[in-house]
């Protein structure tokens, strides 16, 4: 919320990062026009504090923190396995194979399905 702009219209924005627990903030990119900003560059698992300055004719506001560290991480998680494979046909060379879908495709859509097979009595399974 803005409570004072000096008197001038508020410029651009300056977004500032640290690793949370460090003293070193860095900008983020170069100033932005409006009030939201994307932040590219973050270690997955890591815990980042952000703030944020507004800039007009008359200055730089002071920074306001954000209320608590924000951990990066990868928007998708892993699929569930899909549902057992059971043998629908076969003929003396051939099997057809069905499964029903993950429950949960982890947020990003299924591109398809590994599968493998192994000949009964031993470990390695073939592609």
């Amino acid at each position: 919320m803005q409570k004072d702009n000096g008197g001038n219209d508020v410029k651009h924005y300056v977004v500032e990062k640290r690793i949370a627990g460090t003293d070193k903030w860095t900008k983020v990119g170069p100033p932005v026009s409006g009030t939201t900003c994307d932040v590219r560059g973050l270690e997955d698992g890591q815990n980042y504090e952000f703030r944020v300055s507004a800039e007009n004719d008359n200055g730089v506001s002071e920074p306001l923190v954000a209320d608590s560290p924000i951990k990066a991480k990868w928007p998708f998680k892993r699929p569930d396995a899909p549902g057992t494979p059971e043998c629908v046909g076969h003929t003396s060379d051939s099997i057809t194979l069905q499964w029903t879908r993950p429950q949960s495709d982890g947020g990003n859509p299924i591109r398809g399905y590994v599968v493998e097979k192994r000949e009964k009595g031993t470990d390695r399974w073939i592609p």
